[in-house]
C-alpha cells in the first residue's frame, strides 16, 4: 500500500514537472537579427540571449545561397520566430512552399 501511494506521487511530481518544463520553454523569449555572409544575408535566432539558430544559407533550397536582400532574410527570422512560438519544436522546419509564400526565393 505505501509503495503504491509514493508511486503515485512520483508519477504526479513527474507529470508536473513536464507540463512546467513544457510551459516555460513556451514562455521563452525568442528574437532575430540579420547576418551578411559571403554567400548573402542571413539571420540569427535568439532564445533569450543566446544564439539558437544561425542560418547562412536559405533553407530547404539547393545549394549554398543567402538570401538576395536583408529584407528576404528578416522575414524569414521573423517567420521562424512566430512558428518557434506557435509549434514549441526544438527546430523548426520551413518549406520550399512557405519561402515561396514570404515571397523570398525568386
Amino acid at each position: 500500500m505505501i509503495k503504491k501511494y509514493w508511486a503515485v506521487i512520483l508519477l504526479a511530481f513527474s507529470i508536473i514537472f513536464f507540463v512546467y518544463k513544457r510551459i516555460e520553454k513556451a514562455n521563452s523569449f525568442y528574437s532575430y537579427k540579420t547576418i551578411y555572409t559571403k554567400a548573402g544575408w542571413g539571420y540569427e535566432i535568439y532564445s533569450e540571449k543566446t544564439l539558437f539558430i544561425r542560418q547562412e544559407n536559405i533553407p530547404a533550397v539547393n545549394g549554398v545561397k543567402g538570401f538576395a536582400t536583408k529584407e528576404d532574410a528578416e522575414k524569414v527570422g521573423e517567420f521562424i520566430v512566430l512558428k518557434l512560438k506557435a509549434t514549441n519544436k526544438d527546430l523548426p522546419q520551413i518549406t520550399v512552399e512557405e519561402l515561396d509564400s514570404l515571397k523570398v526565393i525568386h
